[in-house]
Formats: C-alpha cells, sequence, structure tokens
C-alpha cells in the first residue's frame, strides 16, 4: 500500500473529546437518583412520578431516535452533537428554574432530545476518527461514557445539593454541559463534512430509516439493548431511594454505594472490547450478562440478604451486565444494512434502549407500589432478562451484510 493510499492513524484526540461530550449528557441521569429524596419531599412527588423524573429524558429518544441517527448521517454528526450539547444545557437551566413538576418533567423532556442526538451522532464522528484495526477500542472507549458520566455526577450531586440545593445542581450542569459544547466545537471545527447533495432529501431519509427498520441485525440488537437498559436503569435509578428508606442509609453513603455500582459498568464495557477481540462470542456474552443481571436483582432487594453482601451483587450486577452494551454497541457498524447508515442504525438501537429506560423504572414503581414491597422490584428485571437471553441466541445465528 502506498504512503497516498494508507490508512489515517486514528486520532484518540477526537475519540476522547466524543467520548466526554457522551460522559457530560450522562451527567443528567446521574443527577436524579441522589436529588430524588428531596424533590418528593419539596415537591410531594410520589413514587410512580419519582420514576418518570427519572425516565421522562428518554421519551424523545424512544420516539424518534431512528429519525434522529438518519438526520445526523444527512446533516453532519458533528453538527447533530453540538446541537444536542446546546439542547441539554438549556432544559437543564429551566429545570432549575421549575416551579413544579409539570415544567420540571417538560425541562427534562428538552434535555432528553439534546441527550438522543447526541448519543446517535457521537458514533459516526467515531467511526470517521478510527482506523478499522482500533474501532474495538474506541467503541469499548465509547461505552464507557454512560457509566462514567452517570456515576461521576452521583458522587458530586450530595455535596451540590447540600450546598446549593437541587435547583443549584441542575444549573451546574447546565454551565458544564454549556461550556464543553464551546470548547467541542474549537476543537474539532476542521472535522466538518457535509453529507453529499444527492443523498439530503427527505425521501431519501425515509427510505433510509425504512431500510433499517427492516433489517434483522439492527432490530435484534435493538430489542437486545432493550432489555438491559430497562433493567439498569430500574435497579440503579432507584438504589439511592431503596437504601435510605428501606436500609436506613443516609443519603451520602446511598449515593456513594450508587456511584460505586455504576462506575464499575465500566470496566465490564472494556472487558467486553477486549474479550470480543479475543474471539469471545457476542452472544455469550449478552447471555452470561442477561443471566447475572437477573439472579443479582433478586439477591438485591432480597430481605435475607445482608447489607454488605447486597453491596457486592450490586457491583457484580453492574460490572458484569457490562458485558451486554459493548457488545452491542461495537456491533452496530457490523449490522448496519450499509456503511453510510451507521447513524441511522445507531439511532434504531439507541431508540430501544431508550424505550427500555422510559419504561423500566415506571414498572418497577407500579409493582412496589402496588405490593408495598420492594421484593417485587426484581419481577421485571427477570423477565426482562430471559427475553435478552433469547435474543442473544438469534444475534448469534446471525450473519452480517457483506459491505462493499
Amino acid at each position: 500500500m502506498s504512503p497516498s493510499t494508507a490508512t489515517p492513524a486514528t486520532q484518540w484526540r477526537i475519540v476522547l473529546l466524543v467520548v466526554g461530550a457522551g460522559i457530560v449528557a450522562a451527567f443528567q441521569i446521574g443527577k436524579v437518583p441522589a436529588a430524588l429524596p428531596v424533590l418528593r419531599a419539596e415537591l410531594g412527588i410520589d413514587l410512580v412520578t419519582a420514576g418518570w423524573i427519572l425516565s421522562i429524558f428518554n421519551v424523545v429518544g424512544a420516539a424518534i431516535g431512528i429519525l434522529a441517527g438518519a438526520t445526523a448521517d444527512k446533516l453532519g454528526h458533528r453538527r447533530l452533537v453540538l446541537f444536542g450539547l446546546w439542547a441539554v444545557a438549556i432544559g437543564s437551566a429551566l429545570g432549575g428554574l421549575a416551579p413544579g413538576v409539570t415544567t420540571l418533567l417538560l425541562s427534562r423532556f428538552l434535555a432528553g432530545f439534546g441527550f438522543i442526538t447526541i448519543i446517535v451522532a457521537a458514533p459516526g464522528l467515531i467511526v470517521r476518527s478510527a482506523r478499522p484495526e482500533d474501532m474495538g477500542m474506541a467503541f469499548g472507549f465509547w461505552g464507557t461514557y454512560m457509566p462514567l458520566g452517570t456515576a461521576a455526577m452521583i458522587v458530586a450531586s450530595p455535596t451540590l445539593i447540600a450546598a446549593l440545593g437541587w435547583r443549584g445542581l441542575w444549573e451546574i450542569n447546565a454551565g458544564l454541559v454549556a461550556a464543553y459544547a464551546i470548547a467541542l466545537a474549537a476543537a474539532t471545527r476542521n472535522l466538518g463534512g457535509r453529507p453529499p447533495p444527492d443523498t439530503a432529501g427527505p425521501r431519501h431519509l425515509a427510505r433510509d430509516i425504512r431500510t433499517t427498520l427492516f433489517a434483522p441485525g439492527p432490530l435484534l440488537l435493538t430489542l437486545c439493548f432493550m432489555t438491559y437498559t430497562s433493567n439498569f436503569i430500574a435497579v440503579m435509578g432507584f438504589l439511592p431511594t431503596f437504601l435510605v428508606e428501606t436500609r436506613g442509609m443516609g443519603a451520602g453513603l446511598a449515593a456513594s454505594i450508587t456511584a460505586l455500582a455504576v462506575v464499575v459498568n465500566a470496566a465490564g464495557n472494556l472487558t467486553a472490547g477486549w474479550l470480543l477481540r479475543h474471539g469471545v462470542r457476542r452472544s455469550l456474552l449478552i447471555t452470561v450478562a442477561s443471566a447475572t443481571m437477573a439472579v443479582t436483582a433478586i439477591g438485591i432487594y432480597s430481605e435475607a440478604v445482608p447489607d454488605g453482601a447486597r453491596v457486592v451483587l450490586c457491583i457484580v450486577f453492574s460490572v458484569v451486565g457490562g458485558l451486554l452494551p459493548a457488545s452491542i454497541l461495537g456491533a452496530t457498524a457490523d449490522f448496519t444494512p450499509r456503511p453510510a447508515l451507521i447513524g441511522t442504525t445507531n439511532g434504531l438501537v439507541m431508540q430501544g434502549s431508550n424505550i427500555g429506560q422510559m419504561m423500566g423504572p415506571p414498572i418497577a414503581g407500579a409493582l412496589v407500589a402496588a405490593t408495598g414491597t420492594w421484593s417485587a422490584a426484581p419481577i421485571p428485571v427477570v423477565f426482562s432478562a430471559a427475553v435478552g437471553i433469547v435474543l442473544a441466541l438469534m444475534i448469534g445465528r446471525l450473519k452480517p451484510p457483506m459491505h462493499s
């Protein structure tokens, strides 16, 4: 291969900056669990409504994930990432000024709109910045955005709430995201790139969405990721509330335990990337992750389990569960119907992710409220994990399309 045709070196600086955009977006998920007890007390919120505060953030993603991904493919991934960061910043700023629950939910809806545009567009920047042989490692890093961002804000939230209140926490997040948007725009100003004019029309957009929707690979990946996110956010989102209300822990300790459990998920993502690179089957990793999450969830909510062992189970739930998202996200480039549809494919997968996050907490909260006991919380987790195992077996039998 001549120097003129050699594959450019991976732009790791761009990859890590894109991961950072995902992390600051995930701050908006991490700030809520530790704030829920304060929100419930100040605004008179019941458990089911608290579940919607956790999950309303994902409603837009659940509705238009694939459309956002297809739009990113047409208008440019960098442009959509920057747009999403500003939407998140504005949503968080408005939430800090909310006089009641309705306005707070609407502000979370706007932040969710920004979040989904970031998450579906960012992988397109990674694909453009990484060599094929580095793609697995690059997406391994990308898979850490959720646990790292969520855990960092869970750790910081109790101190910030104590000093500034939950409204101050919302406003600080708005400032952080806005500052990151400015920095990312400056650092990537030469990345640019416009879509070819013959693919920018709405007719082509609808065609790309239809092509992706009817491809078996993206659909199976989407459904499988849905089972994971539903389980993960239902358990981790309510964990601080569960530990405070039933185990008598202080808010700071409960938040720290939750943050530890969330952050180790990043280790699971990186481990999955390493295992996949060394030939371990994707379907096996998904099966192990799903089964482990089901079993550990039962123990987490069991009255018979000592609190020390309960913490260990939370960590195992998260770190082994982390094998699944890296396995799914790393497969989107392989299973996309065409290389030009990477954003559309990722948008569909993220749509499934957001549907899972939207459904998980309200279902768990409703079961706990209806039965009067937290021991009912693992029921949807076990069911969803069983579905995930079936989907994993189907993914294992599917061959990726041949891309020219």
